[in-house]
């Protein structure tokens, strides 16, 4: 049984992300609004078209986590409210075409949760950029709220935003150590103190959101058979895998860039379902990963400045846009190696979407329901665009109409949280408005 390197109790205390990141203490002291916790003060239709608008959440947001019985019965109005306005625009498919396909195109790379999340945190960079400057003094910031900042701040300012995040870096890198010299029996001593949560809170920054990667931390048949999402168990099974090679890597004292995780999502779903030396391992390598490629960085901007110095003296130099000049050195600073947790469930996914678009097509309307029917909104809305209209796009939305509806009934029959059919019917809910990939990075 994989026991939880770093549980809840043990995650960055204010003190230790205070130390880290000052956007995250702040973002955590307000007590922002969050839709993945909606509760019955709500205005649910607000709530319900804000989820539509994404057509649903993202694998990083977990629905309610800590679930209620008022909490449920919100969240039930929310599914049902927002369950039924995509029922009405599918059941009337030519009027509402291209407001589909608005929402369809931007599903894969939309959160409801997500969104209102980024609007919080845009917030409170901008309100930073504008009391700080950078020049001067950098502020301790988490790699994500620090690449939030790089692309609002100008020009001038880059350089020494970069090397106080490389500062930072090599402090924690150095507080990590050299893992190799670690006995394994006292691994968890030090995960449990301060030095691993720090290190946590600078590559994945603020933990409150709960990482929908359940699959890593229990059975994995017994998982994916949950998931009724053809697409969604596919992506889970990938994880599924790449989590055990991840154990197998970190049992053999190794760091293969095939297979750490450089995202946050990723890190911290190594850090909460591994055990003791899978976190340590991943975020040993997180760490380093991600000063290397600060420094790889700064030393870019240092020879893009020094070559166009020297380009500006030719007589053949040709003035390039400044909005161009700020957002390449913008990349050169805040660019980390792809993830390889990352690339292999979109690897997943299109293999997924491949797999029902066939049976779209080849299977019998028979066997259409078990082998392509129970996509969650977001695949579903993949699988739409990639259909050319006709019969198998028409079969697609009417199996998606015919489980709308049924749901949306089932949600309205329910009075209150004890109601037997509440359990079955939300986690249906759930299942059909959460997929399983989380939204890339660089969308973040």
């Amino acid at each position: 049984m994989i026991v939880a390197a770093l549980p809840e109790a043990a995650s960055p205390s204010a003190a230790d992300a205070a130390s880290v990141c000052v956007v995250c203490e702040a973002l955590r002291r307000e007590n922002n609004f969050r839709l993945d916790e909606i509760d019955a003060t709500a205005d649910i239709a607000a709530a319900g078209e804000a989820v539509v608008d994404s057509m649903g959440f993202c694998g990083s947001h977990a629905l309610f986590p800590n679930s209620t019985a008022d909490k449920d019965v919100a969240l039930v109005r929310l599914l049902r409210d927002a369950s039924d306005r995509v029922l009405g625009m599918l059941g009337d498919e030519s009027r509402y075409f291209e407001r589909l396909l608005d929402l369809f195109f931007a599903a894969d790379r939309a959160c409801a949760a997500c969104k209102v999340d980024d609007q919080h945190a845009a917030q409170r960079v901008h309100r930073l950029v504008d009391d700080t400057d950078f020049s001067l003094a950098c502020p301790p910031l988490c790699y994500a709220h620090y690449r939030n900042i790089a692309y609002a701040l100008k020009a001038p300012a880059l350089p020494a935003l970069a090397r106080a995040q490389l500062r930072t870096a090599e402090r924690i890198g150095a507080q990590v150590g050299t893992i190799d010299s670690w006995e394994r029996s006292g691994t968890t001593e030090k995960i449990t103190g301060a030095t691993l949560p720090r290190a946590l809170a600078f590559v994945a920054g603020d933990s409150r959101t709960t990482r929908n990667h359940s699959w890593l931390d229990q059975d994995g048949d017994e998982a994916l058979a949950q998931i009724r999402c053809r697409v969604c168990v596919e992506i889970a099974g990938a994880e599924q895998h790449w989590f055990d090679m991840v154990k197998r890597v970190a049992a053999l004292g190794e760091d293969s860039w095939t297979v750490f995780p450089t995202c946050r999502i990723h890190v911290h779903a190594c850090a909460r379902f591994g055990d003791a030396w899978i976190a340590a391992s991943t975020l040993r390598y997180a760490v380093e990963i991600t000063r290397d490629a600060l420094h790889a960085g700064i030393e870019a901007l240092d020879y893009d400045k020094s070559n166009r110095e020297i380009a500006a003296k030719s007589v053949f130099y040709r003035r390039q846009g400044a909005a161009y000049i700020l957002g390449q050195q913008r990349k050169m600073i805040a660019s980390l190696p792809r993830c390889p947790a990352c690339e292999r469930a979109l690897v997943a996914q299109e293999r997924g979407i491949a797999g029902v678009l066939q049976a779209l097509r080849q299977a019998r309307s028979g066997r259409v329901d078990e082998e392509a029917g129970g996509l969650c909104l977001k695949h579903f809305a993949t699988v739409y665009l990639h259909t050319l209209g006709g019969e198998t796009r028409s079969r697609l939305v009417a199996m998606q109409t015919e489980r709308l509806r049924g749901l949306s009934a089932r949600l309205a029959q329910i009075g209150n949280a004890d109601d037997p059919v509440t359990g079955d019917a939300l986690r249906q809910a759930i299942d059909m408005w959460q997929t399983a990939i989380s939204r890339p990075e660089d969308v973040r």
